[in-house]
């Protein structure tokens, strides 16, 4: 009876752990099905580092354009996702591939890509770098513009929060 309780919770445990390494791999297969033609790049599984709960993990960083991390609570749950698009893209006419990354990103969670690019345009507006929030499908996705001034921009930061 022993023996048999062990393999009943290793099996759980195995199995257990298998699923939430699916959620980051699906979540990958999605968004690369989404950047299908557009400007953003796929995420190469490869290199993809082995995932640590309660860690920010890179899944896509291409310097002059954007990046792209997530983040999983202690049961291995992906919980949030930043996108943050360089100064050099320009993310402020809502174009180019940092845009696209983001659309692909929002698109892979099940929100409505078009609200998320009136709240885009909501943030690039504000001068004042405030973060422009909304909540949608237990999400909660912040989006801000670093801005100094009219003329200096220095980037899009995208924080989506999956609320309990």
């Amino acid at each position: 009876m022993k023996k048999l309780a062990f393999v009943l919770v290793l099996s759980f445990f195995l199995f257990g752990c298998k699923a939430k390494t699916d959620e980051l791999e699906t979540f990958i297969n999605d968004f690369n099905e989404s950047v299908e033609n557009t400007e953003a790049n796929e995420i190469d599984t490869d290199e993809v580092a082995k995932h640590e709960n309660n860690q920010w993990q890179s899944l896509y960083n291409e310097k002059g354009a954007y990046f792209i991390e997530v983040k999983s609570n202690s049961n291995g749950e992906l919980t949030n996702f930043k996108i943050v698009i360089d100064k050099n893209q320009i993310y402020y006419h809502l174009l180019g591939s940092g845009i696209d990354a983001s659309k692909s990103v929002i698109s892979s969670l099940d929100l409505d890509k078009d609200k998320f690019l009136i709240k885009s345009a909501e943030a690039i507006d504000n001068l004042n770098a405030e973060i422009i929030k909304y909540s949608e499908n237990g999400f909660e996705i912040g989006v801000q513009d670093i801005t100094y001034g009219e003329k200096y921009r220095d980037g899009l930061i995208i924080m989506i929060d999956k609320v309990n």
